[in-house]
């Protein structure tokens, strides 16, 4: 996809105003180690699937590999790099941190020395969130997924559907 320097500009700006009061208070980390297996519980197996919304669109996939070791897999793209850690069961819970590192090659350096503002890099990037995947009692095929982070002051949810085991 083609984006000019302005339209980067235009949508970091964007950006900045819609996800800064989000995260503005949350704590960035440097790079951490992914480790997104899912530990031994007697759960873990009912979480295996690709869990979609009502649109269709995967938000979550936890599988199986083929050494036995059961993974929560979030994809990263081109602008994007996901690293899962801290994966543990809680109450009933599915609970790991994930962290999305901005990885887009092209500059999009911001400065607006009027402002106060320089950015390098996506204000999001490195920012921890907490996601916790909690199975629906009565329908094994629905979860609710919510994710938060410390400057949230109530996790965003979702509710998801498995489309396939």
């Amino acid at each position: 996809m083609f984006y000019s320097k302005i339209s980067v500009r235009f949508v970091l700006v964007a950006m900045l105003l819609i996800v800064g009061g989000c995260v503005s208070g949350s704590k960035r980390v440097s790079r951490v180690a992914s480790d997104p297996v899912v530990p031994e519980h007697e759960m873990r197996e009912q979480f295996i699937g690709t869990w979609v919304d009502e649109d269709g669109e995967p938000n979550c996939v936890v599988k199986k590999l083929e050494n036995g070791d059961i993974v929560v897999d979030e994809e990263s793209n081109e602008y994007w790099e996901s690293v899962v850690n801290n994966v543990r069961i809680e109450e009933g819970e599915l609970c790991y941190d994930l962290y999305n590192y901005y990885v887009w090659t092209e500059d999009v350096s911001l400065k607006i020395p009027e402002a106060g503002i320089e950015i390098n890099d996506h204000p999001y990037s490195g920012v921890r969130n907490e996601v916790r995947l909690s199975l629906d009692g009565d329908d094994a095929n629905r979860m609710t997924m919510s994710a938060s982070t410390e400057a949230l002051s109530k996790p965003i949810k979702i509710e998801l559907s498995k489309v396939n085991k």
